[in-house]
């Protein structure tokens, strides 16, 4: 693939990440007044609120998944940044000697809660509790850090 050609995906591929960081931007707006969340809140959560939860969740998994599994091995392709290995780890150790990542335990971190968000426990409110605001929290780490890519990426268009 040439340079041109990389950047033109790279780009469409930063595109469907901005639809689901929207959308998440969104659901975290629209639950700004219950976020964090505690044992009183939850007790009074709508059917709504909880539908805004899950919305949270799945944007939230989607877009760090896209930028995992895609934009990162792209975004290399394109700053002609060659890895010597295909391993993920490899690639986030070279991410972040490249400053494109704070560390590989960042990101590792953010996909752990992706990777954990699938589990709900009802029965555990004050797990739920946790696993919402640690859901919430790393939902602002990875919109910051996306924001930080993607003019990483609008950078490389000039």
């Amino acid at each position: 693939m040439t340079a041109s050609t990389s950047y033109k995906f790279l780009s469409s591929v930063a595109n469907t990440a901005k639809m689901h960081e929207e959308r998440l931007r969104d659901a975290l707006e629209r639950l700004s007044t219950i976020l964090p969340i505690n044992e009183q809140k939850l007790a009074k959560l709508s059917k709504d609120d909880y539908a805004y939860l899950d919305v949270i969740a799945v944007r939230y998994a989607k877009l760090q998944d896209l930028i995992g599994s895609k934009i990162f091995a792209i975004l290399l392709e394109v700053m002609a940044e060659p890895i010597e290995s295909n391993r993920f780890l490899d690639m986030l150790a070279h991410l972040e000697k490249i400053g494109i990542l704070e560390s590989v335990d960042f990101w590792l971190d953010l996909r752990n809660v992706r990777n954990s968000i699938a589990h709900e426990y009802p029965e555990e409110p004050q797990l739920l509790i946790q696993n919402i605001n640690n859901l919430y929290s790393c939902s602002l780490k990875l919109l910051g850090f996306w924001e930080k890519l993607l003019k990483e990426i609008n950078a490389l268009a000039s």
